[in-house]
C-alpha cells in the first residue's frame, strides 16, 4: 500500500517513521505542517545537493532530515484545502494517511483523497479526552493511560476505532518519557491496523458514547484536590509539570502553590494537613502523602486545614 504519513516533530511522528519503515511500510511522502502564512500553499522540499550516508546526520535527526536520508519525498503544507495541496497529495497516489500530531484539523476534502482515508494515533483510550493534549487530562482524571488509531471524519477524534492498548506504567514518568511510551505503543498498533488492511481484515467499531472532550489547559486545572489519592496528584504533577504552572491545593484558608512533586507514600498519614520542611512540604492526601518542593507557602510551617 501507498502510505502518505502526515506529523510533526516529537516522539509520536518519530515512533510512526521508524515503525513504518522497519515493517515494510514505507512512506510514500512525509508531510509536515507550514506556517499558515507561508507563500505557497504546499511546497516540496528538496534533497540537500551531494549523496546523504545514513547515521551522518545527529544522533537525534529531525523527522524531515531523516525521511529525506531514505529517499521519502518530503512536503510542508500551509493550506489544506487549498486546491493546489490537494491536487499534489491526490497525485501521490496514496492508499491510506496516517497521521501522528498534526496542528490542524484536517478538511473533509483532503479525509476524501486516500483510498482508505486517514488513521490517527491519539494518545487516551477515546472516546475519552478528545483534544489537543489528552495524556495531561488522563492524568488528571486518574484515568488509565492508553492510546487508539481511529479512521479520522470531520469531528474531532470521533470517528472509528482500528485498535486500542491499556499502557501499565511505573509512577512518577516525565511527559516525555510517558510520550515516548505511548508513541511507541501507538507505532506498534499502526503497523498491525495497516497490515489488516491490505489484507482486508480490518474491523472498525464505532466510538461507544458521547465521549469527553477538553482543551488546551489554564491556570486553574493544575488545581489539586485532596480527595484525591497521593498516588493520582505525584503522577499527575510529574507528567505535568512540563507546562511551568505552580499546582496549587487549598486547605481551609490556606492556599498551597507546590512546583514539583518528589515522592508519596500511598498509606501515610501525617496528624496534620500539611507540613513544611524548608522548601519541602507534605500535604494530606486521600489516601496517602505527597511530598513536593514549594513555589511559595503560608508562613506557619504546619497547616490544620
Amino acid at each position: 500500500m501507498r502510505v502518505l504519513l502526515f506529523g510533526m516533530e516529537g516522539p509520536f511522528a518519530q515512533a510512526a517513521l521508524t515503525s513504518l519503515l522497519a515493517t515494510g511500510h514505507r512512506p510514500c511522502a512525509l508531510v509536515l505542517p507550514a506556517s499558515r502564512a507561508a507563500p505557497a500553499a504546499i511546497r516540496r522540499v528538496a534533497p540537500p545537493a551531494g549523496t546523504i550516508v545514513l547515521g551522518q546526520l545527529a544522533t537525534h535527526p529531525s523527522l524531515g532530515a531523516q525521511a529525506l536520508e531514505y529517499g521519502i519525498p518530503l512536503f510542508e503544507l500551509a493550506q489544506p484545502a487549498a486546491p493546489e495541496a490537494l491536487a499534489a497529495l491526490t497525485a501521490l497516489q496514496p492508499d491510506v494517511a496516517c497521521v501522528a500530531c498534526w496542528p490542524q484539523r484536517i478538511p473533509p476534502a483532503l479525509l476524501d483523497v486516500p483510498l482508505h482515508g486517514f488513521f490517527n494515533l491519539h494518545p487516551s483510550l477515546l472516546p475519552a479526552f478528545r483534544g489537543p493534549e489528552p495524556l495531561f487530562w488522563t492524568l488528571r482524571a486518574g484515568a488509565p493511560v492508553g492510546v487508539t488509531i481511529h479512521r479520522m471524519d470531520a469531528g474531532l477524534d470521533t470517528g472509528p476505532i482500528a485498535a486500542q492498548a491499556t499502557l501499565t506504567l511505573p509512577d512518577g514518568l516525565e511527559l516525555g518519557a510517558l510520550e515516548q511510551r505511548c508513541a511507541q505503543t501507538a507505532a506498534a498498533l499502526l503497523s498491525d491496523v495497516l497490515t489488516r488492511l491490505a489484507a482486508g481484515s480490518l474491523e472498525l467499531r464505532p466510538q461507544a458514547g458521547a465521549g469527553t472532550y477538553h482543551g488546551e489547559p489554564t491556570a486553574s486545572d493544575f488545581a489539586l484536590d485532596t480527595a484525591w489519592s497521593a498516588r493520582r496528584v505525584f503522577n499527575f504533577m510529574r507528567a505535568a509539570q512540563a507546562w511551568g504552572e505552580p499546582f496549587t491545593v487549598t486547605i481551609g484558608r490556606e492556599t498551597l502553590h507546590l512546583a514539583a512533586a518528589q515522592g508519596f507514600d500511598p498509606a501515610a498519614r501525617l496528624g496534620a494537613a500539611w507540613v513544611r520542611a524548608g522548601a519541602q512540604v507534605q500535604v494530606q492526601f486521600e489516601p496517602g502523602v505527597l511530598t513536593a518542593l514549594a513555589w511559595n507557602l503560608p508562613s506557619p510551617s504546619v497547616g490544620e486545614g
